[in-house]
């Protein structure tokens, strides 16, 4: 016969168990949550800074204020802030307002040679991009994470292309990690009440059930 501590051990065991299984699930299923509800942050994210960089490069104030520009510098002597003061003067006040508007974290419009006319930080116009602008130059769209002066961000960078075809600068549009990350944690912070109360009432019903059975 078994010995009776044994014997508890065993009943302990099974009513245990139950709750073991509950509490896997639920920490798998949040897990999987969470995941799912980041991916679907990013995309958003993706979806916003492209959409807004795509519409600001067709705008024709965009392109004619860029385009006015693609003269003022050379690769071999860039432009500064000084020679686009006139695009800057057009195009900030916009940059500006989209950005309040679209909840972004910067919109950088650019040259040909990839140099600021806009930037939220004064001091940024008229300076060289420092992250991609080759690929977008030579007429590709480009999104991902870089890090600027700003901090890591997620950005879309969109060719502004005049009506002869030809690139003439470049609509940057982030939105930081950091933004994200504090969106992703906001997000995590709804869903925990909800799973930790699916947990207590799934792991009360499964003991209540367990005791009763035993």
């Amino acid at each position: 016969m078994p010995r009776p501590h044994v014997a508890r051990l065993g009943r302990l065991a099974v009513l245990a168990l139950p709750s073991v299984i509950v509490l896997g699930a639920t920490g798998i299923t949040t897990g999987v949550a969470a995941a799912v509800q980041e991916q679907s942050i990013r995309a958003s994210v993706v979806e916003q800074v492209s959409g807004v960089a795509s519409s600001l490069a067709a705008l024709p104030e965009v392109q004619d204020a860029v385009g006015s520009v693609v003269d003022a510098g050379s690769p071999d002597a860039l432009a500064d802030a000084d020679d686009l003061a006139g695009a800057t003067a057009a195009l900030q006040p916009i940059a500006s307002l989209v950005e309040d508007a679209a909840g972004v974290s910067y919109v950088v419009v650019t040259d040909d040679e990839g140099v600021r006319i806009t930037h939220p930080d004064p001091a940024e116009r008229g300076e060289v991009v420092e992250t991609t602008v080759e690929p977008v130059l030579a007429g590709e769209e480009f999104v991902g994470t870089e890090t600027g002066p700003s901090g890591p961000t997620l950005r879309a960078k969109v060719p502004i292309v005049d009506d002869a075809g030809d690139v003439v600068g470049i609509v940057a549009v982030g939105v930081l990690e950091s933004t994200i990350a504090a969106d992703r944690e906001r997000a995590l912070g709804e869903l925990l009440p909800w799973s930790m109360g699916a947990l207590l009432v799934a792991t009360l019903a499964s003991v209540l059930l367990s005791v009763a059975i035993a």
